[in-house]
């Protein structure tokens, strides 16, 4: 349970000449008064009961069955005006009437799980285990059934069990498993299947709107998964590989559908979409050197994902989200989700008559000349509209992954990681802002080169104010590679097993380094960010703080 108690926020400007008014709907906002409040309440319960036993030392079984409940319970409350007599009258009561506003939120998630496992191992050589959870969550629309339930069932052949592996000495291990479940995901907002209503000010007084358009009929996405592997051990454990295939089908996904106008424009959420994610990954450790004071381990792994949009309802073949002004991603049916969407340039054209030649027209209805950039239009038309944008990739690689080796001498070791990405696109919205050439704020280096002789050739478009001609519109010009190859870690040690000072039993000393080195195209600090846990906002850099460059001394000591 959490209560954050009442706080307050005031922003002068009133008497302090210094700090700029705002904008409201109601005029300037000399000063600004707020004060709010924020509860939260969790309950989890938890009851179960197990049972192991093993019979004749060949059948071992193991059962659990039991149920949890969780309910959250999350209210934020709060009051904002403007405008008060002067900068030392700083109460929300002290507020001009007209603009004086409430606002906040209540959300309720409740959700209650049965669930049921059972695994069986037969004399050391099959494995199998079955499990039941039914799911009910307050998030399902008030006309859809409540309660889901979920099996999945696995089996795995322990190839050591068998009698003719079972004395082998350069097998030491041989899993082959396989396992097959359905799974649901309920963890969306509560208000998406009911009526919810938000704060709306109007002059001097504030009353609720409805917030969105319910969906009484919306069910918990559903996921149907097939894992497949293999794991084996050779030559004293000296090599292990392992191998896994997985594909995912989701249904029921929740997408913010579009809808007519008729129904106004808050959001739409429903079970729209059917997605295809499916991968491979294959990774291997092997002790290359084990001597008596020496050994050398080296390991990595390497993994595909391909996902796929494979149908979406009420007939759409596309869904295009608007992230930011004119930054779009797409989701086609039969393609990768979340695909940049933009316009194709190819250039800045030379000369005059380079331009008057393709005789260009963009979607302003200005004619483009020398000195700007070069989209590639498909209608004939002669003209950039919204139907010449296409997929430029997306921010999922082709492949990724990482390695990593480790050299031991005696009381010393040297270990170092590395990760990689290859076949990922991201959007450079920091370059974007800064080679815009349109506003009189700092801009980069690479400026210089921008075109201002007629028949200079460059990638670099003239500069204008305001960008009449939309040179650094969304497009291909700032969606880059951002494959990556990282050092992510390299540390040098020395182990000690000699007693100090009659207390110190054993002891590590260490010198470590992250992030040393990167090998990449990408032109912003750091390939590897994440600007957001959103799915649809992965390879979008707007300028979060890159990882560091570090180095540390430790002393790990055992008493």
């Amino acid at each position: 349970y959490y209560n954050y108690n009442y706080e307050s926020l005031f922003i002068p400007g009133l008497s302090d000449q210094t700090i700029v008014p705002f904008f409201t709907d109601y005029g300037n906002a000399e000063n600004t008064a707020a004060k709010g409040v924020a509860e939260t309440l969790n309950w989890y319960y938890n009851l179960n009961g197990q049972f192991k036993k093993t019979f004749n030392q060949v059948h071992k079984l193991n059962a659990l069955a039991g149920m949890q409940v969780f309910m959250s319970k999350n209210e934020y409350d709060a009051g904002e005006g403007y405008n008060t007599a002067n900068d030392f009258y700083q109460t929300l009561g002290s507020t001009g009437s007209i603009g004086r506003h409430f606002y906040g939120y209540l959300e309720k998630w409740n959700w209650m799980n049965f669930y049921a496992h059972a695994d069986y191992t037969y004399n050391d050589l099959v494995a199998a285990s079955v499990n039941l959870a039914v799911d009910g969550a307050s998030s399902t629309g008030t006309n859809a059934n409540t309660f889901q339930a979920y099996p999945s069932a696995g089996l795995t052949w322990i190839g050591k069990g068998w009698l003719p592996l079972s004395n082998s000495t350069w097998i030491n291990r041989l899993n082959v498993r396989a396992e097959y479940g359905l799974t649901g995901n309920s963890r969306f907002s509560s208000n998406y299947g009911k009526f919810s209503y938000t704060s709306n000010p109007f002059q001097s007084i504030s009353g609720i709107v409805r917030a969105n358009i319910s969906n009484t009929y919306l069910k918990p996405e559903r996921n149907a998964q097939l894992n497949v592997g293999m794991d084996v051990s050779l030559w004293y454990n000296r090599i292990d590989l392992s191998v896994d295939y997985y594909n995912n089908q989701a249904s029921n996904v929740i997408i913010n559908r579009p809808l007519t106008a008729m129904f106004g424009t808050a959001p739409y959420y429903d079970n729209t979409a059917k997605i295809e994610n499916q991968g491979i990954e294959f990774s291997a450790q092997i002790s290359a050197v084990r001597a008596r004071d020496f050994e050398w381990i080296v390991g990595g792994n390497i993994a595909s994902n391909k996902n796929k949009l494979k149908s979406l309802a009420g007939g759409m073949t596309e869904l295009v989200t608007q992230i930011d002004g004119d930054v779009q991603l797409v989701s086609r049916v039969g393609e990768s989700l979340y695909q940049f969407y933009g316009y194709q340039s190819n250039g800045v054209f030379s000369s005059a008559s380079e331009a008057e030649q393709a005789d260009l027209v963009n979607r302003y209805g200005r004619q483009i000349q020398a000195g700007d950039v070069l989209f590639i239009y498909f209608y004939g038309d002669h003209r950039f509209v919204d139907n010449d944008r296409v997929a430029l990739g997306s921010a999922s690689p082709k492949y990724f992954g990482g390695f990593y080796t480790h050299l031991q001498y005696r009381s010393f070791g040297l270990t170092a990681e590395f990760t990689y990405t290859k076949g990922n696109k991201a959007y450079n919205a920091v370059r974007r802002y800064l080679e815009s050439g349109s506003t009189v704020g700092n801009q980069s280096r690479n400026m210089v080169n921008r075109w201002n002789l007629e028949g200079q050739r460059t990638e670099v478009p003239r500069v204008q104010w305001g960008d009449p001609l939309g040179n650094s519109d969304f497009s291909s010009r700032w969606i880059e590679d951002a494959s990556y190859l990282r050092m992510k870690n390299i540390t040098l040690s020395y182990r000690f097993d000699k007693k100090v000072l009659n207390f110190i039993r054993s002891g590590t000393l260490y010198v470590s380094a992250e992030n040393l080195w990167t090998e990449t195209k990408y032109l912003d600090l750091d390939p590897e960010f994440s600007y957001s846990t959103a799915d649809a906002l992965q390879g979008i850099d707007y300028a979060k703080v890159m990882q560091p460059k570090t180095i540390k001394f430790g002393l790990n000591l055992y008493f």
